[in-house]
């Protein structure tokens, strides 16, 4: 399964997401920055390396109205993972801010694993 968020200046909080995620068995993160200004892309750089973490700059200015610009970003984002979904990766997608964590009721197969 593969994750879709957008953000804008979420450095304090996106590593610890994104190990999250890759803990309970994510197999790709999309991080979309909107307008970000801070040290968000560095943070991610180990994951961005090693192929979990792709980064886009989704900075658009059509619309000031935040919701529509991260609807868009979305589209993009499962257009992305449906054209590789008959490839290599899954037929699942999550769509989350950093501020949401999955937290499973009960024991599955491959969460808890060691994500190194």
């Amino acid at each position: 399964w593969e994750v879709c968020t957008m953000v804008r200046d979420e450095a304090p909080f996106l590593a610890e997401w994104v190990q999250h995620l890759r803990i309970l068995g994510a197999s790709h993160v999309h991080v979309y920055l909107h307008l970000t200004s801070d040290s968000s892309p560095g943070t991610l750089q180990k994951d961005i390396l090693d192929g979990f973490v792709t980064l886009r700059a989704w900075d658009f200015t059509w619309s000031s109205n935040f919701v529509r610009i991260q609807v868009h970003a979305f589209s993009d984002c499962l257009l992305r993972i449906a054209s590789q979904s008959s490839t290599s990766r899954n037929n699942w997608a999550a769509f989350l801010d950093v501020d949401e964590f999955l937290v499973p009721k009960k024991k599955y197969p491959g969460i808890g694993r060691d994500p190194a």
